[in-house]
């Protein structure tokens, strides 16, 4: 990469200093287009692992002009910014999806999942080119118009499954030894199943927790004596007091504690 930035320097120096030129604005850009996400993805109860967000590095932008052979890379690469959403259930990409698309001008959606083809392997994710909406208007955002951003969208093994794959530098299949092959792909559909079994597993937790509260609520002297689990115990909570709002993951084993300590009045250890 230092040879690519190199190489530039030398025969495009005005291509580097337009990179700094514009990277103040690329920074903004990526801060504005994170916290959109975050506010919309926080107000929507969708459980994240993280959203990152980075500017295009100086070498990371060399590196590509000279692997493309671009010419004018200022309107041809569009990732000067970029924004990644890592998610836990497959079943929340729908509404993640729905929340990109009603936030930001969307210039090109890309699935790298349902519309792989022969030349691709492994496990992907989804791609979106975006602009600041028109609508937007003011100091904030002016200056910020016309630039493009990129926002990918992927589940935690599909990240798990991204960083694997950019530290062994496949992108193609074909770059892969035949020996190799087999073994790599049956690992991304290992992956894969992991993803539809955690979202079976949340629904299944998910009636677990209804039918708990539908047996609480037939029968009012039910005890939780017996057998308590942080399930039934947040069953019986959500039926008990139906106006708290659900405790969040980061606190629920404080939270498992406490609501034993409310029921049974004893510290448990």
């Amino acid at each position: 990469m230092n040879s690519s930035l190199d190489k530039v320097w030398k025969d495009r120096p005005e291509t580097i200093r337009k990179y700094y030129s514009l990277l103040p604005l690329h920074e903004r850009l990526c801060n504005e287009v994170h916290y959109i996400l975050e506010a919309k993805l926080t107000a929507s109860d969708i459980e994240t692992a993280h959203i990152t967000s980075r500017a295009k590095t100086l070498p990371s932008f060399c590196e590509k002009i000279e692997r493309k052979s671009y010419t004018t890379p200022f309107q041809q690469i569009t990732d000067f910014s970029g924004v990644r959403v890592v998610f836990l259930y497959p079943s929340d990409r729908n509404e993640i999806e729905k929340i990109i698309e009603d936030e930001f001008e969307i210039i090109e959606k890309i699935d790298k999942i349902t519309d792989q083809n022969a030349e691709q392997f492994g496990y992907g994710a989804l791609h979106y080119v975006i602009e600041i909406k028109k609508h937007h208007t003011g100091a904030r955002y002016d200056d910020l118009k016309g630039l493009l951003s990129e926002i990918q969208i992927r589940t935690i093994l599909q990240d798990a499954w991204a960083v694997v794959a950019h530290h062994l530098s496949y992108k193609h299949e074909s770059d892969i030894p035949k020996e190799l092959r087999r073994k790599l792909n049956a690992l991304a559909g290992l992956f894969e199943t992991a993803d539809d079994q955690f979202q079976n597993i949340k629904v299944a937790r998910s009636h677990y927790q209804d039918r708990i509260k539908h047996d609480i609520s037939q029968n009012k002297d039910m005890s939780l004596d017996q057998n308590v689990n942080l399930d039934n115990l947040l069953a019986y909570m959500s039926w008990k007091f139906p106006d708290r709002k659900p405790s969040s993951r980061e606190d629920a084993p404080t939270s498992y504690l406490n609501y034993i300590n409310l029921i049974t009045k004893n510290y448990v250890m």
